[in-house]
This record gives structure tokens, sequence and C-alpha cells, in this order.
């Protein structure tokens, strides 16, 4: 789409946001509501239409029809997060919605949009690397005004993120990965000759569907079946010029074969007992990753993780009134991440918006180590959790009365009984490596 040509916005008229806030027949819990809005139109949408310059490189000059207005559609977003509201009804909002048509500057005759438009111009906020704009925004003007002090007592903590996928079975993933492979040789124009078992691939992956209705043991041929024909497909691939094997589908195709299945001593592929850390659960969204909460058996998700930090303020709030509280970064991890990585990552982010480290940051156990201890004591900080408490005598077991081979990939328990599901996690943002080896609750 090519810029959007701004039309002049008119300022919100007087006598309307008088009426919105203190016309007596309104009800008072109505007009407290309506008071935000009135906030949004008067503080919050001036400072988006600042942004108008960064949003609208993210747009062709002169190519295509013109796009609906970005700053709209950002303001949009913000109410829409506000008010918890699927994309369809903020679209619907956008159009009846007076009070939302009050907070974007909408004048009488401007129509609404679609809902398809939201998704799309998040997915242009992060092609460009602008999807912090309003964040960042808003945040520089909470400093600026001193609602948010420079250096103030935080808390800190993560969530999970889930992602927005179906869950599949491993031969689901597979399947499905085999299929966007197929399709992505056979769409481009100009892609090389396909071999012939390319044929019955493409009707087994793509014309057709797998009947969950199948026994076990059907499962289970249908498994290995597919890893024999990925293994046929990569092997060919390997065969042909380099371009082939680095398209994208080719990758992610190498990557799930190879975090599900294995050559047996036969030479036949079979289905590794269990995937590694980071492995790909829904080809669609390969960087979402299974977790779970290790405080909470029954928490598990696939997606990503999430750091947010606040600020905390001295004394309580009395009941009824609303938390001064201001979130001061929003930090994004893999959903395998450490929270020790995200808390360097929050305390960096915080200091590119103008903020120092936090004279208090509460925390978690998670967070509470030597090395950060010791530079929040340096910096003349504080960082406040509670210390990690040694294992439970007889229940766990601490990592030195295992016998561990790192370079072999294998561990030994006190019990004799030797593992070689080893997984290896990298947390770049900390520059550490860890290996983590786990064993069959019917073995040990």
């Amino acid at each position: 789409m090519s810029l959007h040509r701004p039309i002049p916005r008119m300022e919100p008229d007087p006598k309307l946001l008088a009426f919105v806030t203190e016309h007596p027949d309104i009800p008072t819990v109505v007009r407290q509501r309506a008071a935000f809005f009135v906030f949004f139109t008067q503080t919050i949408y001036p400072l988006l239409e600042e942004q108008r310059p960064i949003l609208d490189r993210l747009y062709c000059a002169t190519n295509g029809r013109p796009a609906v207005d970005p700053v709209g559609l950002l303001g949009a977003l913000l109410l829409q997060f506000v008010e918890r509201l699927p994309d369809r009804q903020a679209a619907e909002a956008v159009c009846f919605d007076l009070r939302w048509r009050l907070a974007l500057h909408l004048q009488e005759d401007e129509g609404g949009f679609d809902p398809s438009l939201l998704p799309r111009f998040r997915e242009r906020l992060l092609a460009g690397g602008k999807e912090r704009v309003a964040f960042d925004a808003v945040l520089e003007l909470l400093v600026s005004q001193g609602w948010v002090p420079r250096r103030s007592r935080q808390r800190l903590d993560s969530t999970h993120v889930c992602g927005l996928l179906s869950v599949m079975s491993r031969l689901g993933c597979v399947r499905e990965t085999l299929q966007m492979a197929l399709e992505e040789l056979e769409g481009p124009p100009g892609a090389p000759g396909l071999p012939g078992f390319c044929g019955p691939l493409w009707e087994r992956y793509v014309e057709s569907k797998l009947d969950s209705r199948l026994s076990l043991e059907a499962l289970k041929a249908k498994t290995r079946e597919a890893g024999e024909d990925a293994r046929m497909l990569l092997a060919w691939s390997g065969t042909q010029e380099a371009a082939v094997g680095e398209r994208p589908g080719m990758r992610l195709l190498a990557r799930v074969f190879a975090e599900n299945y294995e050559i047996d001593a036969t030479g036949a592929c079979c289905l590794t007992r269990a995937q590694p850390a980071g492995a790909v659960h829904n080809p669609h969204e390969p960087e979402a990753q299974w977790s779970s909460k290790s405080t909470t058996r029954d928490k598990t998700w696939i997606g990503y993780k999430a750091q947010v930090a606040e600020t905390v303020q001295a004394e309580p709030c009395l009941p009824g009134e609303p938390t001064p509280n201001v979130i001061t970064a929003v930090v994004t991890q893999n959903a395998t991440a450490s929270d020790q990585p995200g808390m360097v990552q929050v305390i960096h982010e915080q200091a590119e918006q103008g903020l120092e480290p936090p004279e208090v940051l509460y925390v978690d156990g998670a967070y509470v180590y030597a090395e950060a201890l010791h530079e929040a004591q340096t910096q003349g900080r504080e960082l406040r959790g509670p210390a990690r408490s040694s294992p439970k005598v007889g229940r766990l077991l601490p990592a030195d009365r295992f016998d561990v081979h790192v370079e072999n990939r294998y561990a030994v328990c006190p019990a004799g009984q030797t593992s070689t599901q080893c997984s290896r996690v990298e947390e770049d943002k900390a520059g550490k490596t860890i290996y983590r080896l786990e064993w069959n609750n019917a073995l040990c």
C-alpha cells in the first residue's frame, strides 16, 4: 500500500467533552469510564500523531492504493488492548461507538475499516521493527511528566504467552511440514524438475489428510512412513543446487526430521523417545516452543515467555482506589529461556528509555543468583527475593550426586540408571549453555 495522506484532524468538541464528563444525568460509573476516552483524545492521540513520520516509513510513497491512516490504526490497537476486544468487535467499535470515534479524532463523515486490517497492520509493525512505537512514546511521556520516576521501586515477573497455533501430534507436525515443503517446491515459477517419487508424496501429504480414527499400529506405520519420505526428500535436495536445500520449507523439514527421527542399526528411520528442548511443535509457527511452569505441574503451553516489570508504590492503595503502578518494560523470550537473562534484558531496555536501574527490584527465586546479587550491590541497589531452598533430603538430589559426562551426552544417577536424554539450551543473552538430562520415572 502507498503512503496515507492524513486528513486534517479537528479538535474534539469542548461541549461534547463537558457533556460526557460532567452531565448530571449520566451515571457516575459511566462518566468515570468515559473519562479514559477523554484522556485518550486529549493526551494519547496527539502523542501518537507525533509518531506519524515513523509510521510513514513503513509504507511506499507512490505504490498501490492509499492505506488506512496508520495513526488511527495504532490508536485502535491501544483501545482494543484496553477494552480486550477481538479484531471484529474493535472494528465495529470504531464505526459505532462514539467514545472510540471521539478518542480517535474521527470526523463525522469518516467510516471505519475492515477488521482484517488490524492483523495486517500488526504484521507491518513487526516487519518494520516498530512494534514498540506506541509503548515507548507513552512511557517517554510518563517519564518526562514525572508520573514515572527515573529511579523507583519495581517488581519483575514472567508470564506465559500462548502461540496462535493448534496443538499437533509429532506425526501431524511431520506431515504438515512435508506438505509445506512439497507446496514450496511445486509452487514457485522456475522450480527445478521434481523426481518421480514426489507424485505419490503429493497425493499422500497434500491431497490427503490423516484419519485420526486409525489404530495405534497404523499410526506407528504412518510415522515410520513419514520419516522415510522426509529422509528421501532431503536426500534428493542434497543432490540439487544449493538454492533448493536452502529454501525455508526444506530447512524447516530438515530441522523437524532431526528433532523427531533417528537412524537405527538397520538403517531405518525410527521415532526418537523425546524431542529436544526448543523443538518445532507446529511448522506454521516454528519459533513457538513447549514449556511448563515448574511450580505448577498442570501449567504447560506452547508459545513464548514475557518478562514484565512495573513500578511499585510505597503505600498500599485504599479499597477501590486505582493503582498508580505503571508497566515500564516488556521483554519477549523463548518459552524455554531462563528468567536470569530476562532480568538483564529488562534493565537494558529501561536504560534505553532513560530509566535508571530500580533502587529496589522485587523478584521471585528464579531471579536470585550470586552474580545478580553482586552486581546489584556494586551498583548501589537492592535485589529482593527468596533464597533458593536446599534440596529436600530423601526426595531431591543435588547435581554432584550424579556422574555426568557432558561430552558424551549422558549421565548416571545414584541408583545406577543411565540417561542419554540430554538437551542443550543456549542462553544467548546470558552467554550460558545449559544441559538438561531426564530419567524415566519407571526406571529411576
